[in-house]
């Protein structure tokens, strides 16, 4: 068959043609879609929304600017406030004998050791102390309780509790305890 009687046969049946082109077109959009562009273009469109969402919770946010502003300046107040001066030692050990004063427990020593800073001279540097403090259980716990809620910043590094040794004299307490405190506390 040569092309003349092709194109002969194809003008007799138009119907055939059409037919044809649509199958050609459905192959092609079956193509199209199992080539992944579909998910590719839902993925686009969920990546666009979750942006969209994001912009407007941070216009929403930043109507409240003011506000947010007000309470992250109060609470870097409260942080300057809650720092110890690092070279006031004299203060920092009468902080340690006023709370145990307060809970009822006798100080022995408190000692200022190395304080470390930090490369940023906006951040906090941090400080050791060591002390002893001697009493019965409730007054060390609640001098513990009072440590952890008092004004500074500190964290326990090492505790430990012994009894306290006895000398032979009659009018010692039996049940008294030493509580041998490592702690840190964050400073200017």
């Amino acid at each position: 068959m040569n092309s003349k009687q092709i194109l002969a046969k194809l003008k007799a049946y138009p119907l055939a043609l059409s037919l044809l082109g649509v199958a050609i077109l459905l192959a092609g959009w079956a193509y199209y879609r199992s080539t992944g562009a579909l998910q590719d273009a839902s993925a686009a469109l969920d990546q666009a929304t979750q942006d969209s969402d994001r912009y407007n919770n941070n216009v929403a946010a930043g109507e409240k600017i003011d506000e947010q502003l007000a309470e992250l300046t109060a609470d870097g107040k409260k942080l300057q406030d809650a720092l110890i001066n690092t070279t006031s030692v004299i203060l920092n050990q009468q902080y340690f004998y006023d709370i145990g004063a307060q809970a009822g427990v006798e100080i022995v020593d408190p000692s200022q050791g190395n304080t470390d800073r930090d490369k940023d001279p906006t951040r906090p540097s941090v400080t050791s102390f060591e002390l002893t403090a001697k009493g019965h259980w409730d007054n060390l716990a609640s001098f513990i309780y009072d440590l952890q809620t008092g004004p500074h910043l500190l964290r326990f590094i090492r505790v430990r509790l012994v009894k306290t040794p006895q000398s032979h004299s009659a009018d010692e307490d039996a049940n008294r305890l030493d509580l041998i405190l490592d702690l840190e506390m964050l400073g200017q």
